[in-house]
């Protein structure tokens, strides 16, 4: 096919970009938003500024408070960042904190909130039931069948 065709001569690739994708002299990121962080440094610092609030304030550690504290629209936002390989160990040492807040909450006289939040850390509440024989041995079964000649025999 020629490079002409009926709505006229066709662009190179690209210039098919958009504009508003294309670098400009404006100042914005030509591939969407820009980065919150430049570096796992400056988001550590944050985080640690808000585990220090939350201790002079007395109140708890928290995933969302922490998000935006960190200058996110929520949790989930938070989350997403750690799929970024240059923050991923940061974003899961900070919310390392906040689990283990959660877990030493166990421990008090009203653990029903460290519960319910350690499940959104994926912990589970489950009870295992073991059956098992005489003295701890595994249990054995033993089938038995009767066939119907020999319940006749019993009569």
């Amino acid at each position: 096919m020629s490079a002409m065709d009926e709505k006229g001569p066709k662009k190179k690739k690209a210039e098919m970009v958009p504009e508003k994708a294309k670098a400009s002299s404006n100042g914005k990121h030509p591939g969407g938003r820009p980065p919150r962080y430049s570096n796992a440094a400056d988001m550590m610092r944050r985080g640690e500024e808000f585990f220090n609030r939350c201790d002079d304030e007395k109140k708890p550690y928290t995933i969302t408070g922490l998000a935006l504290a960190l200058g996110f629209n929520g949790r989930l936002a938070l989350i997403n960042y750690e799929g970024r390989p240059e923050f991923k160990n940061t974003v899961k040492k900070l919310k390392s904190r906040c689990e283990r807040y959660a877990e030493e909450r166990l421990f008090g006289t009203q653990p029903a909130g460290a519960i319910f939040a350690l499940k959104n850390y994926d912990w589970t509440d489950k009870q295992i039931s073991e059956l098992m024989g005489k003295d701890g041995a595994p249990l054995t079964v033993q089938i038995i069948r009767f066939s119907e000649d020999k319940k006749d025999d019993k009569k």
